[in-house]
């Protein structure tokens, strides 16, 4: 991953009036090629007095550029920020919208990881995920537990059950004959979810406007979900890593008495639980960050580690 070849990016003008506060101004992105021969996205923000690195993995159907709002609280503070798109998503390859098993992912991040930890020896790496990149972060640390120093959970998809609304059941027979003969076909449309994401209307604007958000899931893609978020519940007890958990009151789409429990039943004494009053699932475009010294804590509980 020569920096050489990285090139600086134009950010969304919706994503540059959410930014609360705008210091994050020498971001680069670029191509990494994995072995498996995909050509997966990422940017980073390089701190100039770099003492820690945080790898950040996004939502469902979300990319890498919404990670500028955690580059901006940061990268004053010693800490670099390499935000992925993960296959599938943003600008990586992949078909949009399908995921064939979440196995390819973890790979994938532990090659880029791997190379991060190369070329900065002695660097303390911690993974973030905020909903899905949650999920992803649980279970990637417990695959690869060598790989990082602690976990940051945002919102975090973490869930015992996955469970079906009345109306879901009933397209239940629609969806078995599309599963046996396009199972992977994006048709399940989970736009209409971004109204409950976010309290912030520049953010439910911008997530409208992006033209790299993913709408349509397929039915493969939604049951590989499934299965990994009751991993990552299950997956509590085998954490061995320092954890952060930040997590909205009114989360709209994650349990927050859910993320209490996973939270409970991690074994290790050094976990932290911060509770948001009033904030909603997307927490790096909410208010409650500011408002209640989320980014403070934040900052402070990565350094201290």
């Amino acid at each position: 991953m020569s920096k050489n070849s990285l090139e600086k990016f134009e950010l969304h003008e919706l994503m540059e009036k959410m930014r609360t506060n705008p210091v994050a101004i020498n971001g680069v992105g670029g191509y990494f090629k994995c072995k498996s021969g995909d050509d997966l996205y990422y940017r980073v923000w390089e701190s100039s007095n770099q003492k820690r690195i945080v790898v950040a993995i996004h939502g469902m159907g979300a990319h890498s550029e919404y990670y500028v709002q955690v580059a901006d609280q940061l990268i004053e503070e010693g800490i670099s920020v390499y935000a992925l798109d993960v296959k599938h998503h943003g600008l990586s390859t992949g078909r949009k919208g399908d995921f064939e098993d979440f196995e390819e992912v973890m790979e994938q991040i532990h090659e880029f990881i791997t190379v991060i930890r190369e070329e900065n020896k002695n660097i303390p790496i911690f993974m973030m995920g905020l909903s899905m990149g949650g999920m992803i972060t649980v279970n990637y640390s417990v695959i690869y537990p060598e790989d990082i120093k602690g976990i940051i959970l945002m919102s975090p998809g973490v869930s015992r059950n996955f469970k079906l609304k009345a109306s879901d059941i009933a397209k239940l027979p629609l969806l078995v004959f599309v599963y046996l003969f396009a199972k992977g076909k994006p048709i399940i449309n989970v736009s209409k979810r971004a109204a409950i994401t976010s309290r912030n209307p520049i953010r439910l604007e911008y997530q409208e406007n992006d033209k790299y958000r993913i709408r349509k899931q397929s039915i493969r893609f939604l049951l590989n979900m499934a299965k990994w978020l009751k991993r990552a519940f299950n997956n509590a007890q085998n954490i061995s890593h320092p954890t952060l958990i930040m997590q909205g009151t009114d989360d709209k789409l994650i349990s927050p008495e859910g993320v209490k429990e996973f939270f409970q039943n991690v074994p290790i004494e050094d976990k932290t639980f911060v509770e948001l009053q009033g904030a909603y699932h997307s927490l790096y475009s909410d208010p409650a960050m500011t408002e209640q010294d989320g980014w403070k804590k934040l900052v402070n509980w990565i350094n201290s580690h």
